[in-house]
């Protein structure tokens, strides 16, 4: 079973692989990664990503290519951390520094568009075939170098501090006039500052200002897009045939393309820490987050079922960790066909993971009852007494349950210490409460009535073995509030919801499988849109993942059909 529960998530990603377009696998061109909200747009049916983002991959996979508004951009960089793209004109002849020919004016519709020029760039406006001159007029105006002759004497120029108007192109009787976007910081490396002298601004300057581009930032621009992603999945867009072929917004899911706007429920699936499986309505403590709609952070279970995967120490594997008031214990085991758990105090394990024969344990177990109970059928208690009499006046009879060993550390003001056990499965004729008056610190931890070391003869290696006991847990159950509502989501034949709640226990509605929320449960048809948190993944998950990529990745090539966008 161990090796299925492995397994799983393999078969489970190769069977949901060629449910992905071709175009959400990352791919390298020009040496530039290509990957999500990128796209190659020589595949044309499933495109994974923005529909403005479509890449050519051209001169035998060495040139990047963007095309906007039907115009070439070369691809100088991406940097998906900042949702930057570097591009450069790619028409314009390299070779003609001192004359750089641009054809487009580049105007972007924020309203439509998913890319948007940088808060980087700036402007400089090239004016083609004058018939009158510029320079005696316009103080910035520079005569370009390098540009054809004619025999009218028409000349080329260039304004680096701003624009012209049609007004003032017409007035100057030029062919063409072009603004051109460029980065800020190289353009200002070639104007001087005002009231500075004015250097000679030709031999190429401007040629190279262009050629070294502008930027353009991207993002998702519609809501439908933030939802998807919001939820995990990758935007992406189908052409319908029905329709002219025309492109319809899909969101692609670990499962495949979804009709929705999200990926199906935010509840996740069970996983491991350890040799613990983690399900519902238990979750972990870093699976929570503020959702859209939600005023507080939220987790897909119940409040006080929140779990901690702590990473192995030496030799040792994932620890699962919950946390009881201030005290913090190990999942043992989890029996959800019972809906029972068993913990261990974690101090009873020490530093090195096994633990000692005399733990220290200076806390009560608390923890609030809205979900979790006491098995009463199964607990029992150790006492501890700590820091009592001295060493010399311990009273006749209660030696035989001094704590004794060797490495045991007791109460920082000293004194002699004792462990008793009470099992009501046993008959206890030992009277331990006289002795509270006399000891510094009481804690009772409760333990399991079955271990052989709380029956009959056995007791009297107790306070020397009494850690084999705290390591063996105690029980707890767990049940559903009935006070709030997140019965009546998790009750048969009411569509498979899950209860949200916040950090204060509150209940904030039924997730069901779908992406909704329910108000009662999820047959409920004025169901909102699900929350929709950042996606998380357990430790478990991020340390297979290089081994699962290395056996996927070879694979995906078969797996998907070659598609053209």
């Amino acid at each position: 079973m161990a090796h299925l529960a492995l397994l799983l998530p393999v078969l489970l990603l190769l069977a949901a692989a060629d449910a992905f377009p071709a175009s959400c696998t990352n791919v390298t061109c020009g040496g530039h990664a290509i990957r999500y909200p990128f796209w190659l747009n020589s595949s044309a049916s499933d495109c994974c990503g923005y529909p403005g983002l479509g890449l050519a991959c051209e001169d035998d996979n060495a040139t990047l290519i963007l095309p906007v508004q039907s115009h070439r951009y070369r691809v100088v960089g991406i940097d998906y951390a900042t949702h930057t793209v570097s591009v450069s004109d790619a028409d314009v002849d390299e070779h003609a520094a001192g004359c750089p020919r641009l054809r487009l004016n580049l105007t972007i519709d924020t309203t439509s568009s998913w890319l948007r020029l940088a808060p980087s760039d700036s402007n400089i406006t090239f004016l083609y075939d004058c018939k009158k001159s510029i320079s005696s007029s316009s103080s910035s105006a520079v005569e370009l170098s390098g540009c054809r002759d004619h025999d009218d004497g028409r000349r080329s120029y260039v304004l680096p501090d701003g624009g012209i108007t049609g007004a003032e192109a017409h007035e100057y009787e030029c062919d063409e006039v072009v603004v051109a976007p460029v980065l800020g910081v190289h353009k200002e490396g070639m104007v001087p500052a005002p009231g500075a002298a004015q250097p000679p601004l030709m031999n190429g300057s401007f040629g190279g200002v262009v050629s070294a581009g502008f930027e353009l930032m991207y993002n998702a621009h519609s809501e439908q897009c933030n939802r998807c992603e919001r939820s995990g999945g990758w935007c992406g867009y189908r052409r319908n045939e029905t329709r002219g072929g025309m492109l319809g917004f899909t969101c692609f899911c670990d499962g495949g393309p979804t009709s929705s706007e999200r990926c199906g429920s935010m509840c996740s699936d069970s996983f491991y820490c350890g040799s613990v499986e983690i399900r519902y309505p238990f979750h972990l403590s870093n699976a929570t987050g503020v959702a859209d709609g939600y005023s507080t952070p939220y987790s897909c279970g119940y409040t006080d079922l929140n779990i901690t995967c702590h990473p192995p120490g030496e030799g040792a594997t994932w620890t699962p960790i919950i946390q009881l008031g201030q005290g913090s214990y190990r999942v043992l085991s989890i029996a959800y066909d019972t809906s029972s758990i068993i913990l261990s105090d974690a101090d009873a394990f020490g530093r090195g993971g096994s633990g000692t024969g005399c733990p220290t344990v200076r806390h009560n177990v608390t923890f609030g009852h809205e979900w979790l109970r006491y098995d009463a059928d199964s607990r029992a208690n150790l006492t501890f007494f700590f820091g009592c009499y001295a060493q010399s006046s311990v009273p006749a009879g209660l030696d035989a349950y001094r704590i004794s060993c060797p490495d045991f550390v007791g109460s920082p003001g000293g004194g002699v210490s004792f462990v008793f056990a009470h099992n009501p499965e046993e008959d206890d004729e030992t009277d331990d409460d006289d002795l509270e008056g006399h000891c510094s610190e009481v804690f009772v931890a409760p333990v399991q009535s079955d271990s052989p070391l709380l029956r009959g003869n056995n007791r009297s290696a107790l306070p020397r073995e009494y850690g084999a006991v705290l390591r063996q847990g105690f029980e707890l159950a767990w049940s559903t509030m009935t006070t709030d509502g997140c019965h009546l989501c998790e009750q048969p034949g009411s569509g498979g919801g899950r209860c949200a709640y916040g950090r204060s226990r509150e209940f904030l509605g039924c997730l069901c499988p779908d992406g909704t929320v329910g108000t009662q449960d999820c047959r409920n048809s004025g169901a909102a849109p699900a929350p929709t948190p950042s996606k998380s993944f357990t430790t478990d998950q991020i340390l297979r993942l290089p081994h699962l990529l290395a056996i996927i990745m070879p694979r995906i090539p078969l797996l998907l059909p070659l598609v053209s966008c």
